[in-house]
């Protein structure tokens, strides 16, 4: 039974770690697609206002080339809340600028302030928001590419291990001691990979209108 932990455990440590590395990749790729369009939406609903049209037909316009805000068109089709449905779209990974749009939105509605103004500081401020995240990246960019390189140092130190005469697989395989370091090496090398992937992440962006 503990030989069979001692393979169970790392084992199940990698499966874990590689289905979260690849369920993050996808999900960051998703944010940072979602969060370039609502930039591009709060942007093009500015415009389509400044041009003359009134809230309603704007949002309308955009919303048929941008998929996150149809959920939204259709609820203002049928006479419903739109600030809330901006709300509730910008629960979406990448779209919480959804909800600083909405708030502005919604103060419009009441002040009668123009929209165009507000949906343009939303905008600004993702775009401000998504440069410093890409500022953050890219210093974090060679710590993160060392953490990744060192995952694979105990495979060169194995390899070095045989360079000067000794079996170091037949310690790490051949006996329970052996076994358990190699596990206890799997799994520190699994934990690296994820803490060098979370280093320095942002949380979702958070524009707020003024």
């Amino acid at each position: 039974m503990p030989s069979l932990l001692v393979w169970l455990i790392p084992g199940s440590v990698v499966g874990c770690t590689a289905y979260w590395l690849i369920a993050n990749g996808r999900a960051e790729r998703t944010r940072h697609h979602n969060s370039e369009e609502v930039v591009q939406i709060c942007l093009a609903v500015a415009t389509q206002l400044r041009v003359g049209d009134i809230s309603a037909a704007a949002l309308s316009t955009v919303a048929a080339d941008a998929p996150l805000l149809q959920p939204v068109a259709a609820t203002q089709a049928i006479g419903g809340d739109v600030p809330a449905a901006l709300r509730t779209a910008a629960e979406q990974p990448g779209c919480q600028g959804l909800a600083a749009l909405a708030r502005s939105w919604q103060l419009c509605q009441v002040t009668g302030a123009p929209t165009a103004d507000a949906a343009t500081r939303v905008a600004d401020g993702l775009r401000a928001e998504a440069a410093a995240e890409r500022l953050v990246a890219s210093e974090l960019a060679s710590p993160r590419a060392t953490g990744r390189m060192l995952a694979f140092l105990p495979v060169l130190g194995i390899g070095l291990g045989f360079t000067t005469g000794g079996d170091p697989l037949t310690f790490l395989l051949g006996g329970l001691i052996g076994r358990i370091c190699l596990g206890a090496a799997i799994c520190l090398v699994c934990a690296g990979l994820v803490w060098t992937t979370q280093l320095g992440k942002l949380p979702g962006s958070k524009a707020e209108a003024s």
